[in-house]
């Protein structure tokens, strides 16, 4: 580090002289320091990070005696790996890409999808993984067909099919936790599908990535098996290098997170403090006007798609040594980095503002990454103890610990900016419940904002909500990126109007233009 840093400057023709006491040292030496002078021209350089693609290995594999490669011969259909998964937040969906990724790695032709895009047709052959969530017991937007098709399916209809299930939740919803893969993995079965492996359970409220990563352990010799592939002749190819090139461009581009969610911009036009000064929180009454086109009903959630703080992104911008004016290209070969503006150019500063979560904890792995890419001994084997299971929770997760604080932490991490940002999960859009009611007015919605900001569980600086920060600074006048979703818990008031109502407002409360066309009861 130092040598990095710094030209060491023998100012006097230094000659050895030994001293010895406990150690031998230098005796009486000196040297002068200058700070090195980083040379402009690493901004303006282009980067290019070269990965060729895992071979394709199928089912039929043949050794070479001599050299003990690993031979590819003519595709098999048998031998293909489905993984469709069910997922409003991208939860599910990422898992699932993972899993392709992982299976790509072992040379299996393999794909993701929507289980919508599935229904009737079940592939009988290779193997079918389903990554699900569950909201309030039913099955995400993406998955409502096949469920559906699912619950009324003939006998037979899923016969021979190999698969597993993964269910995603949260235990603290008890009476619905699990409800929407625990049907898949039963239907399945009942229709005569072959369950590789018990359904997993990954719990957002415990140690997630620890369940998916303990499945997936149990899950991979199961599938090789039934697929064929002997684990003594195929080894997963695990790239030693980025997956994700950059070079730098001069043109514009749009952020794909918006398509993802079919998000427009809406406009503010009030934005209110509702506590009463001096009580040391922040609820802010926000009002929009929705983009034409865009309606919504009472109960509906408002989607928004928040930008990271400022200060987030120049600490990044200063760690990696960009500018946030400088215009990347992005490529890559895999498929999970959809929320990534790929093929196209783009400014740093809005990347890293629109695309990137920058302040959940580090994975496990993530911090093997930053492991791999330090050069300092010690350091590197401070970044593995932290993958100790009572290291993880006590210190990472109890505090929060974000991988931007330990690439600031540890200097002598080298990890290379697009491979930062291909460990960096997409961008989560926030839900708030809509408290307006369109028979007032159509064209505007408000929404009810407790603001996130308290001290650091790392001690260090404050915590500020992403999303609940970022709309508590929007003036009247911005446009944020919206869109509005009906929840599937069928929250929705009744067509007739004398039908008793019992309100009962949780979180930041219940608005009173809610329900503004309805007799109050005493």
């Amino acid at each position: 580090m130092v040598l990095k840093h710094f030209e060491l400057i023998d100012y006097s023709n230094y000659e050895l002289d030994v001293k010895q006491t406990l150690t031998l040292k230098p005796g009486d030496f000196r040297i002068q320091v200058k700070a090195r002078e980083v040379s402009q021209e690493m901004n303006k350089a282009t980067v290019y990070v070269e990965e060729k693609p895992a071979p394709v290995v199928h089912k039929n594999i043949a050794s070479d005696s001599q050299t003990g490669d690993t031979l590819a011969v003519e595709a098999d259909t048998n031998s293909s790996l489905l993984v469709l998964y069910g997922s409003n937040l991208g939860t599910a969906e990422g898992i699932a890409r993972e899993l392709v990724e992982k299976g790509r790695s072992y040379g299996i032709p393999s794909e993701a999808a929507t289980l919508n895009e599935w229904v009737s047709r079940i592939p009988r052959q290779g193997v079918v993984l389903i990554v699900t969530a569950s909201y309030n017991g039913k099955p995400p937007h993406n998955a409502t067909a096949f469920v559906d098709w699912l619950k009324g399916a003939e006998s037979e209809e899923a016969w021979d099919v190999n698969y597993a299930v993964l269910g995603c939740g949260d235990r603290s919803w008890s009476g619905t936790y699990q409800s929407i893969p625990r049907l898949i993995d039963e239907r399945l079965e009942e229709l005569g599908g072959k369950r590789l492996l018990s359904r997993g359970e990954a719990d957002a409220g415990g140690d997630m990535e620890k369940q998916v990563e303990a499945w997936q352990h149990r899950l991979w010799p199961q599938i090789l098996s039934v697929l064929g592939i002997n684990t003594e002749v195929v080894k997963p190819t695990l790239p030693s290098t980025s997956r994700l090139q950059m070079e730098i461009v001069h043109e514009k581009t749009d952020m794909p997170l918006a398509r993802t969610y079919d998000a427009s911009y809406a406009t503010v036009v009030v934005n209110k403090e509702l506590q009463a000064p001096g009580s040391g929180r922040s609820t802010r009454h926000i009002e929009v006007l929705l983009p034409e086109g865009m309606s919504y009903r009472e109960g509906d959630h408002l989607g928004v798609l928040p930008n990271n703080q400022k200060q987030n992104v120049d600490r990044i911008l200063s760690r990696f040594g960009l500018r946030g004016d400088i215009q990347i290209q992005l490529t890559s070969d895999v498929s999970h980095l959809t929320h990534l503006p790929l093929n196209r150019p783009v400014k740093v500063h809005e990347l890293l503002t629109h695309c990137v979560e920058l302040q959940t904890p580090v994975t496990r792995a993530q911090l093997q990454e930053l492991a791999n890419h330090t050069v300092c001994p010690p350091h590197k084997r401070e970044l593995e103890g932290m993958l100790d299971e009572n290291s993880y929770r006590d210190y990472i997760l109890a505090n929060r610990i974000t991988m931007l604080e330990l690439l600031e932490k540890y200097e002598a991490c080298e990890l290379p900016f697009e491979k930062f940002l291909e460990l960096l999960p997409p961008l989560k859009p926030r839900y708030y419940s809509i408290s307006s009611s369109p028979s007032l007015n159509s064209e505007q919605a408000s929404i009810t904002v407790s603001v996130v900001k308290e001290p650091a569980w790392s001690g260090r600086g404050e915590y500020l909500g992403v999303a609940s920060s970022y709309l508590a600074g929007c003036s009247s006048g911005e446009r944020i990126l919206t869109f509005a979703r009906t929840p599937e818990s069928e929250f929705v008031l009744p067509e007739e109007a004398d039908v008793p109502i019992i309100m009962v407002g949780p979180g930041t409360g219940l608005h009173h233009s809610e329900v503004s066309s309805r007799r109050e009861l005493p």
